[in-house]
């Protein structure tokens, strides 16, 4: 059974709705496109921009892409480009914590 300190989870989601915060603060500020001032090597916009042209009927692998994944990795975030671009990158952000939280848990128990 997993016994969490109640101190670790709301550690945790002060640091979460800070970063969610600073990230809307920083949308606000610079307009369109969070990513391409924040966030410019971030995997998420790399992704989003690959099932775009997935959607779309192309290939995510054009001369002028930084996209080196599989096409598979597009392919499931494609409903995440269906929302807003902050929440898709909330959602993404969470999901992400989780899976890293249960790798450094697994990897903890051997």
């Amino acid at each position: 059974m997993i016994r969490v300190k109640p101190v670790y989870c709301i550690l945790i989601g002060v640091l979460l709705a800070g970063f969610f915060f600073s990230q809307t603060i920083n949308r606000m500020i610079y307009g369109n496109c969070m990513f391409r001032y924040v966030l410019p090597r971030c995997d998420y916009a790399s992704y989003v921009r690959a099932s775009n042209e997935i959607i779309q009927g192309e290939t995510p692998y054009y001369k002028d892409t930084c996209y080196i994944y599989s096409p598979l990795l597009a392919i499931i975030i494609i409903p995440l480009t269906r929302l807003s671009e902050i929440a898709g990158f909330w959602i993404w952000t969470v999901i992400s914590i989780a899976a890293f939280g249960y790798g450094a848990f697994r990897a903890g128990q051997s």
